[in-house]
């Protein structure tokens, strides 16, 4: 009678589940982008092109430079793919940020109100009135933390569990 030998698959269990967890952060973190940004306060769009969604902790005066020159989080690269192990010692953490200068005054001011529209005196229309309001990105991550599970059940299904 011959021996049954079972070989352990544990490490490669963890990463699929690490990778897939990771991606449904990011994915998360970019629903919360794509929710708050309507309610961004606006003037020329920097602070809404300022919208990362990132595994360590944004750079904010390389991003505030990139949005300055037009860049947006939707141009850039979700979360890497592979090469990644788990580390059982540390959470899984997906970092979603506005990062300009003014930011986290806008964020949590509570003097901040949109311009109306006006006239000048020349009876021409005076440049868009600012819009948004202050805790665009608070005040969405409720909705979005709703969807987590979901988001996680699609990833876990891809990875195959």
């Amino acid at each position: 009678m011959g021996k049954t030998v079972y070989k352990s698959n544990v490490a490669g269990v963890m990463t699929a589940a690490f990778l897939a967890t990771r991606e449904a952060l990011w994915e998360a973190g970019q629903l919360a982008v794509d929710k708050a940004t309507p309610n961004v306060p606006v003037e020329t769009g920097t602070l809404q092109r300022s919208a990362r969604v990132t595994d360590e902790l944004p750079n904010p005066d390389t991003t505030f430079q990139e949005s300055q020159a037009g860049v947006d989080a939707k141009t850039l690269i979700g979360p890497a793919k592979g090469g990644l192990q788990p580390n059982e010692d540390e959470a899984i953490k997906m970092y979603v940020s506005y990062n300009t200068p003014y930011a986290a005054a806008l964020h949590e001011g509570t003097n901040w109100k949109p311009r109306p529209e006006k006239k000048t005196a020349t009876g021409k229309d005076a440049p868009s009135p600012a819009k948004g309001s202050r805790k665009w990105l608070e005040n969405t991550l409720p909705a979005v933390r709703l969807e987590l599970p979901r988001l996680l059940a699609d990833k876990f299904k891809k990875a195959g569990f």
